[in-house]
């Protein structure tokens, strides 16, 4: 998934009681509308990307082109998000990351804005030539983007976010069919997902390249399973494995795909989990997979949270859908023990609608005695089982929003950042 790697997000501390139980999301705040879009208007509202980090929400969204925004909003007190911001954009967006003081927008081509004051974002870099922008993630000194309707795969030096360049662009119509998203491992390692056009004569789901030399990538390997894939993310599981999870788009591949990459030159898929939400959207919360899908019995995409101590059998412990039936999810992610949900409402008999919601994740009652020996016995590999906080060397210190942990920063930023 587009990410900033390095400063993951840790599991809030909990104490032992809660080595037993699986988490929750609990509802702290649902919006008013953000933005409605009169039904006159003949394009539906389409929402992407939302970034939340050190009190601020930064909001962007697809369509229509009569609305494209950049929202903000001061969430130092999460039951009371106060708007602060609405910049007109002159392009659409359907990423975003922040690094610093700078946010990076995913559009045609890359917006970069400063917003060290939140309340006046100023953009102060436009980087063309790398197509137009779906996925991206940040490691060090470098963003990584995935130019979809070029199928173009490109790098850029980022080191100076006023002056940034590209350093490495390819465009390849088989092997980066519909570039969506894209993760970079610690050992500068691009694991990219591909939407796969129609038109692509062979369907490579995954494509993985060397990005060590940020000037001369290479492709190591591909898949050759026509899956089409959005979002991508990464887990190492509690044996070793290293395993790619790559989310569905929905319609006729639902799908979340599994892969086994812990040799990137010989990546095998390992599972097909039709049965799990589709993962348009992934990210973590320790061991735990946050997935964005369709909830049973409804269509529209919601929430759910997935344990995945064993990939082959991942379970859902947990859903929610954001402001009920009709609504759908597009976008969230999770800091800390905190979910920000971006959520709109479009039908073409009505007005489309904007909002947000903030959930935290909780733990719940754990299981009768009986089940005590059994349960330890399936989990205790699991570094959760540590008694003592989990928060990684290169997290910063977590700070407390009401009763809530907010790391600042999560797994898009890489341990180059920390130090």
């Amino acid at each position: 998934m587009a990410k900033i790697a390095g400063l993951e997000d840790s599991l809030s501390p909990h104490g032992y009681s809660d080595l037993y139980r699986h988490p929750k999301l609990k509802l702290l705040y649902e919006s008013e509308n953000v933005l409605v879009i009169p039904q006159a208007d003949p394009d539906d509202i389409a929402i992407r990307s939302i970034v939340a980090e050190d009190g601020y929400l930064y909001m962007v969204n697809q369509a229509p082109p009569s609305t494209w925004k950049l929202f903000v909003y001061d969430i130092h007190d999460l039951e009371n998000p106060v708007a602060v911001a609405d910049v007109d954009r002159p392009t659409t967006s359907l990423d975003m990351l922040k690094k610093g003081k700078y946010l990076f927008i995913a559009s045609t081509g890359l917006k970069i804005y400063d917003v060290e004051d939140p309340t006046n974002p100023v953009l102060v870099r436009e980087l063309d030539g790398v197509g137009s922008i779906h996925g991206m993630f940040i490691r060090g000194d470098y963003i990584y983007l995935c130019g979809y309707t070029q199928n173009r795969f490109s790098i850029a030096d980022i080191s100076n976010p006023t002056n940034a360049f590209a350093t490495f662009t390819t465009t390849d119509l088989e092997y980066l069919n519909g570039c969506h998203d894209v993760y970079v491992d610690e050992n500068l390692i691009a694991y990219i997902t591909n939407y796969l056009d129609d038109a692509s004569p062979l369907r490579y789901g995954l494509t993985i390249f060397d990005v060590s030399d940020p000037y001369d990538a290479r492709m190591l390997s591909f898949t050759n399973d026509e899956v089409r894939h959005s979002y991508v993310t990464m887990n190492v599981a509690i044996n070793g494995g290293k395993y790619v999870w790559a989310g569905g788009h929905g319609g006729a591949q639902p799908q979340t795909t599994v892969y086994d990459v812990t040799d990137p030159n010989t990546p095998v898929e390992i599972a097909y989990h039709a049965d799990l939400p589709t993962g348009y959207w992934q990210d973590w919360y320790g061991d735990y997979l946050i997935s964005m899908g369709d909830i049973p019995p409804s269509t529209d995409y919601g929430l759910s949270i997935v344990d995945v101590t064993d990939v082959l059998n991942p379970v859902v412990v947990d859903s929610v859908l954001p402001f009920g039936t009709g609504w759908e999810t597009r976008h969230f992610e999770v800091k800390g023990n905190l979910v920000f949900a971006h959520v709109q409402y479009r039908n073409p008999a009505t007005d489309d609608y904007w909002r947000f919601a903030i959930y935290r994740i909780e733990h719940g009652m754990p299981p009768p005695p009986s089940e005590f020996p059994k349960y330890i016995q399936s989990v205790r590999p699991d570094p959760r089982l540590d008694v003592t906080p989990l928060a990684r060397e290169s997290s910063p210190v977590n700070q407390l929003f009401n009763g809530a942990f907010l790391v600042e920063g999560n797994e898009r930023f890489a341990s180059t950042i920390a130090g």
